[in-house]
C-alpha cells in the first residue's frame, strides 16, 4: 500500500454537501493509511469536525469568495506551506482555494498534483485566467455528477481526459432501512398515518411552493395525508410556506420543525421522499440518502438526479415546477404499496452497489495513484 501525502483544500464557511464530502474522504483516506492535511476555515463547519479525524495538520484559510489582499496573503502562506512540505496531491473543491494552490505551486517552482473537485453546476467562465487554471495548472477535474462534466466540456471545451465523474456517496450504516421512525411520529403526533416528506435548506430553488401545491392535490384526493417539510431556514422563511399552505388550506397538514439533525430517524418516518427541486442538484446527498435508507423517491428531472433515480425503478420522475406532476406521482405511490416498497428496495440496492462512501473513496484514491504514475512521484 501506498502511503500519499494529501493536502485537502475545503474553504465553505457552513456544513453543506461538498463539506460533507469533503470530511468522509478526509477520514477515509487517513484510515488508509496516507498523510492528510487540510487547509480550511478556522472555525468553520469542516474544522470543527476535524478532531480525532487523525489529520497531519490543519492550515487556516479565508472562506470562499473574492478578496484580493487577503487572497495574496493566503497565496503566500500557501507557498511557504508546500515550499516546507513535500505534498503529492493538492485537491481544491472550491474556487478560491482552486486558484490558491495553483499559483502558490508555481511559485514554489514544485510540481504536486493539482486535483479539483467541481460540486456545483453553475458554468465555469470562459476567460484567460480560467483558460491557464483547468487547462495549465489542473491535473484532472472531478465532476460530481456527468451533467456537470457535460457542461464543462461543451461551455469551457476542456480535454475530455481530463475530466472523469465521481458520484458522491451516503454512509449506509447511518442511513438504512432499519433506522426505526417511530419516535418521530410519535414526537409529530402523525400515529400510523400517511408521511409524504422533503429535506433541504429553505431556498428558492428547492421549489418547496411546488411541494405545497402537490400537497393540496393529493389532500383532495387522500385528506388523511400529511406533509413534512424538514429544514433550516434561508432565504425561504417558514412564515412564508406557513402562509402559502393557510391559502391552500392544508395549514394543519404541512409540518415545518426547522433544522433536524436527526435526519435518518426523519427519513425512516416517511412513506414517501421528494425532491421538487427547480434547478441545481449537482450533487443531491438528500436523495441518495432517501434511496439508502430504502424510501421509493419522487424528483424532479433536474441536476444529477436523473442520473440516480432510475424513473420506474426506484422511484418517480417529473418536471421541475409541475405541482400536478408530483402530486400524481405521489398518489401512484400511495395507491400501490407494493411498488413503493419494490421501489425503496431497488434503491437501496443501488446505492450499495454503486454510492456507498467505501466506493466514493476507493475511485478517488485509484485517481490519485494514477496520476501519480504518470508522474513517477510514487512513494511507498
Amino acid at each position: 500500500m501506498f502511503s500519499m501525502r494529501i493536502l485537502q483544500v475545503i474553504t465553505c464557511q457552513t456544513w453543506v454537501g461538498e463539506a460533507e464530502n469533503a470530511l468522509y474522504l478526509i477520514k477515509k483516506l487517513v484510515e488508509r493509511g496516507h498523510k492528510v492535511s487540510v487547509a480550511c476555515k478556522k472555525g468553520g463547519a469542516v474544522d470543527e469536525r476535524l478532531n480525532g479525524i487523525g489529520v497531519q495538520k490543519v492550515i487556516y484559510l479565508k472562506p470562499d469568495g473574492f478578496e484580493l489582499w487577503v487572497d495574496l496573503k493566503d497565496i503566500w502562506k500557501m507557498r511557504n506551506l508546500l515550499k516546507k512540505e513535500e505534498f503529492d496531491i493538492l485537491h481544491a473543491h472550491r474556487g478560491t482555494g482552486h486558484w490558491n494552490v495553483a499559483v502558490a505551486a508555481r511559485l514554489t517552482k514544485k510540481n504536486p498534483i493539482i486535483i479539483r473537485t467541481r460540486h456545483v453546476h453553475t458554468p465555469v467562465k470562459n476567460h484567460i485566467f480560467n483558460k491557464w487554471l483547468y487547462e495549465k495548472a489542473t491535473d484532472k477535474v472531478i465532476t460530481v455528477a456527468e451533467m456537470v462534466r457535460q457542461r464543462l466540456l461543451i461551455n469551457n471545451r476542456l480535454d475530455p481526459t481530463k475530466i472523469v465523474t465521481i458520484y458522491g456517496a451516503v454512509d449506509c450504516d447511518r442511513f438504512n432501512p432499519q433506522v426505526n421512525g417511530k419516535k418521530i411520529r410519535d414526537e409529530l403526533e402523525l400515529d400510523d398515518l400517511p408521511v409524504v416528506g422533503t429535506i433541504g435548506h429553505l431556498d428558492p430553488v428547492k421549489g418547496y411552493e411546488y411541494f405545497i401545491q402537490a400537497a393540496s392535490i393529493v389532500k383532495k384526493k387522500k385528506p388523511e395525508v400529511k406533509f413534512l417539510i424538514v429544514g433550516q431556514e434561508g432565504i425561504v422563511k417558514k412564515d412564508e410556506l406557513h402562509a402559502l399552505a393557510t391559502k391552500l388550506g392544508i395549514a394543519e397538514d404541512i409540518l415545518l420543525p426547522g433544522f433536524r439533525s436527526d435526519i435518518p430517524e426523519i427519513m425512516s418516518a416517511l412513506n414517501i421522499g421528494v425532491i421538487s427541486s427547480v434547478d441545481s442538484e449537482a450533487n443531491s446527498r438528500v436523495t441518495l440518502e432517501l434511496m439508502a435508507t430504502g424510501k421509493p423517491v419522487v424528483a424532479t428531472k433536474v441536476g444529477c438526479i436523473p442520473e440516480i433515480v432510475k424513473d420506474g425503478k426506484t422511484g418517480l420522475l417529473c418536471s421541475p415546477g409541475d405541482a400536478e406532476g408530483l402530486s400524481n406521482a405521489i398518489l401512484t405511490l400511495l395507491d400501490d404499496k407494493k411498488k413503493a416498497w419494490e421501489m425503496g428496495l431497488a434503491g437501496r440496492q443501488i446505492v450499495e452497489k454503486s454510492f456507498t462512501e467505501d466506493i466514493f473513496v476507493e475511485k478517488v484514491e485509484n485517481l490519485y495513484i494514477e496520476l501519480m504514475q504518470e508522474k513517477k512521484i510514487l512513494r511507498r
